[in-house]
């Protein structure tokens, strides 16, 4: 009985591990198919009477679920540009750790600086100076923010800290690149508020009415009601008609709307006095 459940177990290259299991009486093959929200691996396991039909469910598992085969190390050893490897680790991995609306950041991270400045490299390619000379400093170049900067960074040293752990690679080079000092970094465009009278010219704007007496802008209530109560448009998108409290001047906030991949995120109740 002792050795009932005792596994052979073999790595099968590009595609997983592979073990028989006496107390099953069947083969076993499982594909390290991402992470759960408090870290724990998780895996996709199949079951068949033959060690050759295991692998064969494998392969045609990781065929149609490419972000799998990558972050299982799967064709880890091909041509993979870091662009790849990139979009799989958010969609696998770091989905699963954040607000739909810190997803979608990322994502526009991801897009908009970093895939276009290295996401060519292969995973194998990247070193420091890359990273540093390709990302980081065009990046300070082109009058980006430090927080941009700094977050950018934060996402390519994340993902390379995972692959480097996962054993994709042998080093991590993001861990010596030197972010820009706050005080080089150019800052945020300060804010300018509206003075009272361009409110008023904006209120007079957006309230008008055309010959005929119709609406001239459709949200035009909506944009005015912004200005005065200093809601987001998040949170205007979300507000119920059973939220608004005309006798007493009081609406209520209880949830904001976010543009996400899928998700609509509800946040803590407000109060506003209007």
């Amino acid at each position: 009985m002792a050795n009932s459940c005792k596994k052979k177990t073999r790595k099968v290259k590009g595609v997983g591990t592979v073990y028989y299991d006496n107390r099953l009486f069947q083969w076993v093959g499982q594909i390290e198919s991402g992470k759960y929200s408090n870290g724990r691996t998780k895996y996709t396991r199949f079951y068949a009477d033959g060690q050759n039909t295991v692998i064969d469910k494998m392969r045609d598992y990781i065929s149609s679920h490419p972000a799998v085969a990558v972050l299982s190390g799967n064709g880890i050893e091909s041509e993979m540009t870091f662009e790849s490897y990139l979009s799989a680790f958010l969609a696998t991995v770091k989905k699963a750790r954040l607000k739909p609306s810190s997803y979608t950041r990322c994502i526009q991270q991801f897009t908009k600086h970093i895939a276009p400045a290295i996401g060519y490299y292969k995973l194998s390619e990247l070193t420091t100076r890359v990273i540093q000379t390709e990302l980081i400093n065009k990046m300070l170049d082109a009058g980006q923010s430090y927080s941009s900067i700094h977050k950018a960074y934060i996402l390519v040293n994340e993902s390379l800290r995972y692959a480097f752990r996962q054993g994709y690679i042998s080093l991590n080079p993001c861990e010596l690149v030197s972010e820009p000092s706050k005080n080089v970094a150019p800052r945020r465009k300060e804010i300018r508020f509206f003075s009272d009278e361009e409110i008023d010219k904006f209120k007079e704007a957006a309230l008008s009415k055309r010959a005929n007496g119709e609406i001239r802008y459709r949200n035009g209530l909506v944009l005015v009601s912004i200005i005065y109560t200093g809601l987001r448009v998040g949170e205007m998108m979300a507000l119920k008609w059973s939220d608004v409290d005309l006798e007493n001047g009081v609406l209520r906030v209880h949830g904001n709307t976010v543009r996400s991949e899928e998700h609509t995120s509800e946040l803590q109740s407000r109060q506003y006095l209007v």
